[in-house]
């Protein structure tokens, strides 16, 4: 109930004000929700997104390492795991 609280402030913030794709792909993630949280990566992707610089090492993504789409992303990043 807390993640979704959050996952809607996030939503309500981002209709006035820049909210990181990869923010919301955090609480996607935490709602087991793995296709969004992907999707909201792609987004991220798209937008620039500075927190993804961090994604081949951020232990907070650990739980899509096996996924191809997050290992396509990672790798149109430059980036591995």
């Amino acid at each position: 109930r807390e993640a979704r609280a959050i996952l809607e402030e996030l939503r309500a913030r981002a209709a006035h004000t820049y909210v990181p794709p990869s923010n919301l792909a955090l609480v996607h993630l935490a709602l087991g929700e793995r296709e969004e949280a992907l999707n909201q990566l792609e987004a991220a992707m798209e937008a620039r997104d500075m927190l993804l610089t961090f994604l081949g090492v951020e232990p907070r993504w650990a739980e899509l390492a096996g996924h191809p789409r997050f290992a396509a992303l990672l790798g149109k990043l430059g980036l591995r795991r």
